[in-house]
């Protein structure tokens, strides 16, 4: 073969993927490309024609060039198929970090509620500071027996009240700090079990300890309102109520949209008589009764009355209009 047909030889590609074709000879009568298997007729290609005898089969696994002149097979094509087959495997993908993500979440509060769990079985708060204190800088303390205890957490210290709180506390100092406050006096109205105490005193003090199964041990001490003659301010919106059969009482607010007020000499048979009233003067929609207490409402108005111990009747009624 000639030179110039050697480089006619080599400059000839296949027309259906652009790879080179590899011709021996110019004797050969066939040649077949081999990346997509396209066969061709030497002689006709030698003279022009570039049609394969023989063209491309979509079922060939030959690779295929992307472009003439290079020996890269070309970038095969996903069927629909395929690409709805793809995309749901994307979207399991993404439901299942989902999910993962959702069970971190959980594990994290449950460990987080666990951990607070086992500070309460321990007596532990991580919330609550005790420290040492003085029970002399307690300005209702003198109301009540010392608590023997070297730490403790106070949460209220005022002329109204006293609320503190004790840790390491168990059954048996318990009951001994409850006897040592009804030898105080603490014996009016009380309600004993083996975890609360409630009492007055004759001055009109009121008392409530509540031991927790952790160890912890609370002390409450609320002072008796400063009881005034009682004028019922029938101009404000107490007008919308009976004026009760008292003498005495604290009124603490009394306007056009709110009232509220703590009245003395009220025993719970003078309550429960004076819910009725209520009740016949139009608050009967009752949201709660009991023996001694009643919310009810009439229109916007809504009224709460409960008895507190100690003859107390404590009423609030609010417009939300």
């Amino acid at each position: 073969m000639a030179r110039d047909e050697d480089s006619e030889v080599d400059s000839l590609h296949c027309s259906n993927c652009g790879a080179q074709l590899h011709i021996t000879s110019a004797d050969d009568d066939f040649v077949t490309c081999d990346y997509c298997g396209s066969t061709y007729s030497v002689a006709e290609l030698l003279g022009g024609d570039a049609k394969p005898v023989r063209p491309y089969q979509p079922q060939s696994r030959q690779p295929q060039p992307q472009q003439p002149r290079s020996h890269q097979p070309q970038q095969e094509v996903a069927s629909p198929k395929e690409v709805a087959a793809k995309a749901a495997r994307v979207k399991v993908i993404f439901i299942l970090i989902a999910v993962l993500t959702v069970i971190v979440l959980i594990s994290d509060i449950g460990s987080v509620l666990f951990d607070a769990h086992d500070d309460e079985e321990t007596g532990v708060d991580a919330g609550i500071a005790y420290e040492s204190y003085d029970w002399n800088s307690l300005v209702l303390g003198s109301q009540i027996p010392a608590f023997d205890a070297d730490k403790a957490h106070i949460l209220t210290n005022r002329n109204e009240e006293l609320y503190i709180e004790f840790p390491d506390v168990d059954e048996t100092a318990y009951r001994s700090y409850v006897a040592a406050c009804k030898e105080a006096g603490y014996t009016v109205e009380q309600e004993y079990s083996e975890i609360y105490f409630r009492a007055f005193n004759e001055d009109g003090y009121h008392l409530e300890i509540f031991l927790f199964s952790e160890g912890r041990m609370n002390i409450e001490v609320d002072a008796p309102k400063p009881v005034t003659a009682l004028v019922w301010p029938s101009g404000s919106i107490a007008g919308q109520i009976p004026a009760p059969d008292a003498e005495q009482g604290y009124i603490s607010s009394a306007d056009n949209y709110s009232f509220a007020a703590y009245i003395d000499g009220m025993s719970r048979d003078k309550v429960k008589a004076y819910m009725q009233q209520c009740i016949d003067a139009g608050f009967d929609q009752q949201e709660s009764m009991g023996d001694d207490y009643l919310t009810a409402r009439k229109g916007s108005l809504r009224l709460s009355i409960s008895y507190e111990g100690n003859n107390v009747m404590y009423v609030t009624l609010y417009d939300y209009d």
